[in-house]
């Protein structure tokens, strides 16, 4: 039996929260590209 590693996903996790502007939080980095993702070329 193969393992993803990946559950269901749970809405209400911190995260989830925290990058709907639910929770505050300061930011130490942001960029363009973190936002975008990384293609090469």
């Amino acid at each position: 039996m193969a393992v993803s590693g990946v559950g269901p996903y749970d809405p209400e996790n911190i995260f989830a929260k925290i990058l709907r502007g639910e929770i505050p939080c300061k930011k130490v980095f942001d960029a363009e590209i973190s936002q975008k993702g990384c293609t090469s070329g």
